[in-house]
C-alpha cells in the first residue's frame, strides 16, 4: 500500500512538472513570436527611413549636377565654345 502511494505521488509530481514545462515552453515561444514581430516591424520602420534618406541624397546630387550642367551649358553659349 505504502509503494503503491509512493508511486502514485510520484506519478502526480511528473505530471504537474510536464504541465509546468509546457506551459514554460510555450511563454517562451510566445515571447519569442513577439519579440520576432517587434523586431521585424523595427527592420521594416528602419528601411522606410533609409530609403527616404538615401531618396532625399539623390535627389539633392540630382538637383546639383542639373545645376552644374545648366551653368556649363550657359557657359558655352555665352562663350560659343561647346
Amino acid at each position: 500500500a505504502m509503494k503503491t502511494l509512493l508511486l502514485k505521488e510520484r506519478q502526480e509530481k511528473l505530471q504537474l512538472e510536464m504541465h509546468l514545462r509546457d506551459e514554460i515552453c510555450n511563454e517562451m515561444v510566445e515571447q519569442m513570436q513577439q519579440r520576432e514581430q517587434w523586431c521585424s516591424e523595427h527592420l521594416d520602420t528602419q528601411k522606410e527611413l533609409l530609403e527616404e534618406m538615401y531618396e532625399e541624397k539623390l535627389n539633392i546630387l540630382k538637383e546639383s549636377l542639373t545645376s552644374f550642367y545648366q551653368e556649363e551649358i550657359q557657359s558655352c553659349i555665352s562663350i560659343r565654345k561647346c
